[in-house]
């Protein structure tokens, strides 16, 4: 008589380079916000209690709406489908409200459609988060902190960071002598400077010049400009929509196929 084959259980992996690291290691969120419900579920009032969603409520629920909340703004990030976000950002906001979920099968029916939307949005997320290195993951992380607590500056300066040890690394990947003789120590400008035309025209530099689509020419050098605004003292105000756009528009960048680091897992 065949044994009946257990599936392995699933682990929680944690990670030391930040929520969207955690994201990536747990190849998205589903198992982490079912285990947070659950436990939420088993403290669940069996009838209508006042006290309960008037103070407790919130304050239970905050873990599993604290890594909801940045798996959103990170889904909002990576050009992936709006009527997904929709749902997500719909799932989030009637978790978030005590009085959609006074009874416990009005918060099993909120949470269920959670689930199923994770079980969509998770390999979506995950297919584009494996692109990004650990460093990358940190600053972009940080980039996204700073953002959501209005340091708009911290969140430019991070977020081109990523764009930038991008560069370095497909740079040092395709010609380690070249790049430590000329690029090693250069700024975002410095590498910019190799691939605008009439620039490094030796032939030993024509394949470096190869590694940056042309489309991404123009973004880099929007990207390097508030950098400097961002980084130097000047009178040039960055709001919360520019620092946004450009953290936006360093995922681009940062999840482009074809700007993938040779070897990179």
């Amino acid at each position: 008589m065949k044994k009946a084959v257990v599936p392995p259980k699933k682990i929680i992996v944690n990670s030391d380079y930040g929520h969207l690291g955690f994201i990536k290691e747990n190849k998205g969120l589903n198992l982490v916000i079912e285990k947070l419900g659950n436990s939420f579920l088993k403290a669940f009032p069996t009838e209508t209690d006042a006290h309960f969603f008037s103070h407790t409520y919130s304050y239970r629920i905050a873990g599993l709406r604290h890594r909801l909340k940045f798996y959103i703004d990170l889904y909002s990030y990576l050009d992936i489908s709006t009527s997904d976000l929709s749902s997500l950002e719909q799932s989030y906001w009637t978790l978030s409200t005590p009085l959609a979920n006074r009874t416990k099968k009005d918060f099993t029916l909120v949470f269920g459609n959670l689930l199923r939307t994770l079980s969509r949005t998770d390999g979506k997320i995950y297919d584009r988060l494996k692109l990004l290195s650990r460093v990358e993951c940190i600053r972009l992380d940080e980039a996204m902190m700073c953002l959501d607590h209005g340091c708009n500056l911290s969140s430019v300066v991070m977020s081109v960071s990523a764009v930038e040890y991008r560069l370095h690394k497909l740079i040092s990947k395709k010609n380690k002598t070249i790049y430590r003789k000329d690029f090693e120590k250069a700024t975002l400008g410095g590498i910019i400077a190799l691939f605008k035309d009439g620039q490094y025209l030796d032939k030993k530099y024509q394949p470096l010049k190869k590694i940056l689509p042309i489309k991404h020419k123009p973004l880099l050098e929007m990207l390097n400009i508030y950098r400097i605004f961002s980084a130097h003292p000047n009178d040039v105000a960055i709001t919360n929509q520019i620092a946004k756009s450009i953290l936006s528009l360093s995922f681009s960048f940062l999840i482009d196929k074809e700007l993938l680091i040779p070897g990179q897992k």
